[in-house]
């Protein structure tokens, strides 16, 4: 498990940090968590496999997680230098489809038309998905907004936590037990 920071900043402009974003290289999956301000361009300053990327994790809809969504879909589309069939799962909390039915409405609805599957999945509080054949992602509540989310990654017996924003909370405690790296 390789992880890379993107940006761990805010929405406050910064010479020296992007907002967050944070990329997590996995024996079968390719992850980003959120996708702020200056963090599609890090994914190229730091020499990541961004096309190869195979989900996006988005913890809340604020602008300085989700402000470069469109850019991020725009260089699927746009910017592949190979080909590409492996699906990209956008991951994120419920009202994901109502954020996406905005961009698209803003950009035009050719922003999840790439040249491979473009596929969304809300998840609740409790829910775990299969990143891949070794490669576990859940998720958990935090209290920042409605729909905030923090999520586990667990891999070959390792495991990367991210909270997103949050305020203390005894349930993420116990979420993020054992954990070999925290992300706060």
């Amino acid at each position: 498990m390789k992880l890379t920071i993107l940006g761990s900043g805010t929405v406050v402009p910064s010479g020296s940090r992007n907002s967050a974003g944070y990329f997590v290289e996995l024996p079968d999956a390719r992850i980003m968590m959120d996708c702020g301000a200056g963090t599609v361009h890090a994914l190229a300053r730091y020499g990541l496999p961004w096309e190869q990327m195979t989900h996006l994790f988005i913890s809340h809809f604020h602008v300085d997680h989700i402000g470069e969504l469109a850019s991020l879909l725009s260089a699927f589309r746009y910017g592949m230098k190979t080909d590409r069939s492996e699906p990209f799962t956008i991951i994120g909390p419920l009202g994901l489809d109502r954020v996406m039915d905005g961009l698209k409405m803003a950009f035009g609805s050719k922003l999840l038309k790439a040249k491979f599957p473009v596929n969304l999945r809300m998840v609740t509080p409790g829910e775990r998905l299969e990143l891949g054949s070794d490669s576990m992602l859940s998720v958990a509540k935090t209290p920042h907004t409605q729909e905030s989310l923090a999520v586990r990654i667990e891999s070959r017996g390792r495991a990367l936590c991210y909270t997103g924003d949050t305020d203390y909370s005894e349930q993420l405690e116990v979420f993020f037990s054992k954990a070999d790296v925290l992300i706060s």
